[in-house]
């Protein structure tokens, strides 16, 4: 019966562990958004700062796929503008969209972008990005 016990004690013990763990890997912080971010058309997204800058970081165009935006966005226009941490898994940031009709970036207003739970992709305006690299 003693035996018994132990086991289920130390069940018990693990269980709480495990949990614990699982709990500690679902914190979020503000520079969990830094770094490359690509989509399933191959827009690929650089973004870096979010826990530094006050006002919010950017995330610069890297690539532009097969999304129909000029080449020449690429390393010159942004994305998303002014990303805040929201708490939890969630930023907000402004929406930058490429007009076909005008030629031109504008913004679209505001968007949330929602991370999931391993940190590995979020989503935003209907696109999943997918994390390429780290960038601190």
């Amino acid at each position: 019966m003693k035996t018994k016990k132990k086991y289920l004690a130390l069940l018990v013990f693990l269980m709480g562990v495990i949990n614990i763990n699982n709990l500690q890997a679902q914190t979020f912080e503000a520079k969990d958004m830094d770094g490359m971010w690509e989509r399933n058309d191959g827009v690929r997204i650089s973004i870096d700062g979010t826990a530094v800058f006050a006002e919010g970081s950017k995330a610069l165009i890297f690539a532009v796929g097969n999304s129909g935006w000029p080449t020449n966005s690429i390393q010159y226009n942004f994305k998303f503008k002014n990303i805040t941490h929201n708490g939890d898994n969630t930023w907000n940031a402004g929406n930058q969209a490429y007009s076909k009709g005008t030629s031109t970036w504008q913004s679209s207003g505001n968007v949330t972008m929602t991370m999931n739970k391993d940190k590995s992709a979020f989503n935003c305006g209907g696109f999943t990005y997918s994390r390429k690299s780290l960038i601190h």
